[in-house]
């Protein structure tokens, strides 16, 4: 009897030892899912996010949007195919950056107070746009290549847009975000030229927005 107890016994200890290995190993796969998930919501959306921590962004009440910058690679001439970028007129660039730092605008001011400009417990934020390809032709296309015919296949293959955000305080830098993007919508009916880059102005400013709430 005593013999049939130990065995008892020692089975009984192996299960409820089992059972605590599958519960250990349970709460550290939940764990890694609400970080994961967690991970997710507080990139906002963009490719890269890099925050120093040093303060977090959701604490400001106040935001700064700083003229959206311009450093593009557009100096191509028409490609059908290739890998030369698409030619944008410098004052056309000019109009769309504006776009962009309105839509920024308009994704924070229901949340966050609006100034002027930057200072101590302002949030600044201070955008870049690398690269911005159109859907269709071009005025600055036609410049340079007048041969082209407006009617033959105006709407092409643009590359999307890019841009790079940096987060600072009264000069202070404290994160930065970046994203690539590029839906390859040429087949989308549309009769607009920057119907890609006007989407991708609204998807960064409202991931803008989630990304300083969330963090």
């Amino acid at each position: 009897m005593l013999g049939r107890c130990y065995v008892r016994c020692g089975r009984r200890a192996e299960r409820e030892k089992t059972m605590k290995q599958f519960q250990t190993l349970l709460a550290a796969v939940a764990a890694a899912t609400v970080l994961a998930t967690g991970a997710a919501l507080a990139s906002g959306g963009f490719d890269e996010v890099s925050l120093s921590g040093a303060k977090k962004l959701s604490e400001f009440k106040v935001v700064h949007v700083a003229p959206v910058q311009l450093a593009l690679g557009n100096g191509g001439d028409y490609r059908r195919g290739g890998d030369s970028a698409r030619p944008v007129d410098d004052t056309v660039a000019q109009i769309k950056a504006v776009d962009f730092q309105r839509e920024m605008l308009e994704a924070l001011y229901k949340g966050k107070g609006l100034s002027k400009t930057p200072g101590p417990g302002i949030l600044t934020i201070s955008a870049t746009i690398t690269k911005m390809e159109p859907n269709g032709r071009t005025e600055e296309e036609y410049k340079r290549s007048p041969s082209l015919s407006p009617m033959s296949s105006a709407r092409v293959d643009g590359d999307g847009a890019a841009v790079r955000i940096e987060f600072s305080e009264d000069g202070v830098v404290i994160g930065v975000v970046s994203d690539d993007f590029n839906r390859n919508n040429r087949n989308r009916p549309s009769d607009k030229v920057w119907d890609e880059v006007d989407e991708a102005f609204e998807t960064w400013a409202a991931a803008l927005a989630d990304l300083i709430s969330a963090n």
